[in-house]
């Protein structure tokens, strides 16, 4: 069936129609804010290009490269090398989210120890978030306060309505949706304290993407190239 999948978007292609269906297995840091961007954007140009975005973490992900469930696959975090291709990965900073009431939310700039004193919502376990947040805390010998763990923005962003907790981001470009919806600010950690991780855009090692899949990875790529130059590779 994939294969089937990408003599048709060939074949499309080729009569100038550019038909196909792009599957897709991303961590929630990604799908939240950068995908939906990107998506729209691709269909403004291709409005005859359908999607499946599939909520996986990072194993599960590569997982569905392997059966074939995705095509693409975008990893926050380490992937293993063998039966995977990493067509670019680019260097992100994990920023605080609190809500505009939060005590914290008036400074420019957080550090750990600031971020111990509250309450946190964590990422789920076995996200890419939550393995670098963990080794982070036993770098720097910090010891945040998880009181919930959520792979939702949605749950995050409303809770911190409730209570003074703090959550921990990825954002991408000018994702502006955090700031938009009124009930959550965005601020960076400080220079001595920066988290740092790598999103991966990964296919099946040995695997010729579908045409549409393919020219979907490229303007992805693209588009993290223009956002940071400096950090893609």
């Amino acid at each position: 069936m994939a294969d089937l999948s990408k003599v048709t978007s060939q074949i499309a292609d080729l009569s100038g129609m550019r038909r196909g269906h792009i599957p897709i297995a991303s961590n929630s840091e990604i799908i939240a804010g950068f995908l939906p961007q990107q998506i729209a954007h691709y269909r403004t140009s291709f409005p005859d290009i359908s999607f499946d975005v599939l909520r996986r973490r990072p194993e599960q992900a590569l997982q569905a490269l392997q059966d074939f469930e995705a095509d693409i696959a975008f990893i926050f975090g380490p992937i293993p090398p063998q039966d995977f291709h990493s067509l670019a990965s680019v260097e992100l900073e994990v920023q605080i989210g609190l809500a505009p009431h939060h005590p914290l939310a008036s400074q420019a700039q957080l550090s750990l120890l600031d971020c111990q004193d509250y309450p946190a919502i964590m990422p789920a376990e076995g996200s890419g978030l939550f393995d670098l947040l963990q080794a982070t805390q036993a770098k720097k010998g910090i010891r945040l306060r998880p009181i919930i763990s959520s792979e939702s923005f949605e749950f995050i962003a409303h809770y911190q309505l409730f209570e003074d907790v703090i959550s921990f981001l990825v954002p991408i470009g000018d994702d502006s949706r955090l700031q938009d919806s009124g009930r959550m600010v965005v601020r960076p950690l400080t220079h001595s304290d920066r988290i740092m991780g790598r999103l991966h855009i990964v296919q099946a090692k040995g695997r010729v993407l579908p045409v549409a899949s393919a020219k979907f990875a490229e303007d992805v790529i693209h588009r993290l190239s223009t956002l940071y130059p400096d950090a893609i590779s």
